[in-house]
């Protein structure tokens, strides 16, 4: 996937921009796709056990052909990536109308990820 002759497969208007992470990376890579009039679109390449469960458990929710990842994991995702703009993210799931159970599943989860992380989910329950 962090090949770029993965992606030649593509309608030439497509562009796939491979970009992998060095060793001090949390993450393996991302693939930026542009295409002219449409939104950017990273595809987020992890490296850690507990990103490939998300991946595992987003077979569940599809849209189209694409997974999707589930409201709690992609509240683990922002946790795990700690910037301004992923907070006010983190607050806007759990504003949804089903944010109680997201956090709950959030909780169960939670034990998977690094320290910094979890620190950041109890500073932001305060």
């Amino acid at each position: 996937m962090l090949e770029s002759a993965f992606w030649t497969g593509l309608p030439a208007e497509i562009v796939a921009d491979v970009r992998r992470g060095d060793a001090d990376d949390p993450l393996a890579g991302v693939v930026r796709f542009t295409c002219p009039g449409e939104r950017d679109l990273d595809i987020v390449v992890g490296k850690s056990s507990w990103q490939t469960e998300i991946v595992e458990r987003a077979g569940h929710m599809r849209v189209g052909t694409l997974a999707v990842a589930e409201a709690a994991d992609l509240v683990l995702l922002k946790l795990y990536a700690g910037g301004v703009q992923d907070h006010w993210d983190l607050a806007q799931l759990l504003a949804l109308d089903d944010g109680e159970d997201i956090g709950r599943d959030v909780e169960r989860r939670l034990g998977a990820l690094p320290r910094a992380a979890r620190d950041r989910w109890s500073e932001f329950r305060r």
